[in-house]
């Protein structure tokens, strides 16, 4: 039986041999570096053989993270969501803020070197404005791809996993990169992403590239369609989310307008229970041939309480709530604890989702805030002195500006 990654003409044409062996095939005839030893096929009848190393020589020490009690550094992690929320671009703040030093975490105060790997989006016209825009130090940016050589022909390609792990590895060792992004990863993986043992031999080579470096690769996924549980809305197989340490989810939250980040997973720290939420703003910044484009960068608004998995399942709030929420604060005469008036509205059937999104419908708002360090959880009307009522078809006698944010309540 011929070896599994012994080059042969025969192979190419042959409709029953694996991409993925096909593939090896010409890289071996190219002189491409071929898939990593730790994820290579054992021919046929070759034993495997176990390595043991006890404890007392294993050196311990403390886990270190790129975005304090977020992501750890030598780790895969995953950024997730719907289209058009702004993945790619918060990814290009992350890494630009971590670039000046300002991201906090263990690598604070260094100027980290970022690798990316577009595979949708051009350099020219797409990630270099957005990168001005973001105030990238574009000496320490890169464009991640691989050469290719067939026959006489030289050109560069997107890598593709498990096989070019070797050349990302490598590629992170000569920069001194801290920061590889993927976007997205599901395009650089060889074979059905859907299968759990594609993608764990994707992963599992990335998450010992980035432990043996000292680096974070980042993946940028999509969701599925639909509503359900955010933890389940990664595209391809659970195993992506399995492998990650980190996984960051990604909705637009369509009552407020901004961008909701909630972190669904982290391995290694307490990240708490607040998301963040962001605007995507309109940019305008001046290209290399002296035309102007409009690109969009991130703007951090803070923590919100509102989860990515609350707007993905959210329903609409009919007036009713609205009506109810505005008699019981008004006969309330005062402020009232969250939890109290929670338990009075799930008496007339309401939810705390719908009587928390009422309140931002209510006129004045109603809004959150704490009493001293260890109080509970006050609600009251933003503006006592202009209270307004709302008709029956949810219109209002008089609307008052909404008013400033506030440290917001946990869910």
């Amino acid at each position: 039986m011929e070896p599994i990654d012994s080059p042969s003409e025969a192979v190419d044409d042959d409709p029953f041999v694996p991409r993925e062996q096909k593939a090896r095939a010409r890289r071996k005839q190219t002189g491409e570096s071929s898939i990593p030893e730790n994820v290579l096929l054992l021919r046929e009848n070759q034993p495997s053989k176990a390595i043991v190393r006890f404890a007392n020589d294993i050196k311990s020490r403390r886990q270190k993270f790129l975005w304090q009690d977020r992501i750890p550094i030598g780790t895969v992690g995953l950024f997730a969501g719907r289209g058009g929320v702004g993945k790619s671009t918060f990814a290009i703040w992350l890494a630009v803020e971590a670039q000046h030093g300002r991201l906090p975490g263990d690598l604070q105060g260094e100027r980290v070197v970022v690798l990316y790997v577009s595979v949708e989006d051009h350099w020219e016209t797409q990630m270099k404005p957005r990168l001005t825009a973001a105030g990238a130090d574009m000496a320490r940016f890169g464009a991640l791809t691989i050469q290719s050589s067939v026959d006489t022909a030289t050109g560069e390609r997107i890598p593709l996993l498990p096989e070019d792990t070797e050349a990302v590895r490598n590629a992170i060792v000569d920069t001194g990169a801290r920061i590889v992004i993927l976007d997205p990863i599901t395009s650089t993986v060889s074979g059905d992403d859907h299968k759990r043992e594609i993608v764990r031999a994707v992963l599992d080579p990335l998450a010992k590239v980035a432990g043996e470096t000292g680096s974070v690769i980042l993946g940028i996924m999509h969701f599925n369609k639909g509503a359900g549980a955010a933890s389940d809305k990664v595209s391809g197989s659970h195993a992506y989310r399995d492998a990650a340490r980190s996984v960051m989810l990604f909705a637009k939250d369509e009552e407020s307008g901004h961008v909701v980040m909630t972190q669904d997973k982290g391995n290694y720290a307490d990240f708490g229970d607040m998301s963040l939420e962001y605007d995507l703003v309109d940019t305008v910044v001046e290209l290399d041939d002296g035309e102007l484009a409009h690109v969009a960068k991130v703007n951090m608004i803070g923590e919100t309480s509102t989860s990515v998995g609350e707007i993905i399942n959210r329903v609409p709030v009919n007036d009713e709530v609205v009506r109810w929420l505005m008699n019981y604060m008004t006969e309330s005469a005062g402020p009232v604890p969250a939890k109290q008036a929670e338990d009075d509205g799930k008496i007339e059937g309401f939810s705390v989702h719908q009587l928390k999104r009422a309140r931002a419908r209510c006129r004045p708002q109603i809004v959150a805030s704490k009493v001293g360090m260890t109080g509970p959880w006050m609600w009251s009307f933003a503006e006592e002195s202009a209270k307004s009522a709302v008709t029956t078809d949810g219109a209002l006698f008089s609307e008052s500006a909404a008013p400033p944010r506030t440290l917001q309540e946990p869910k």
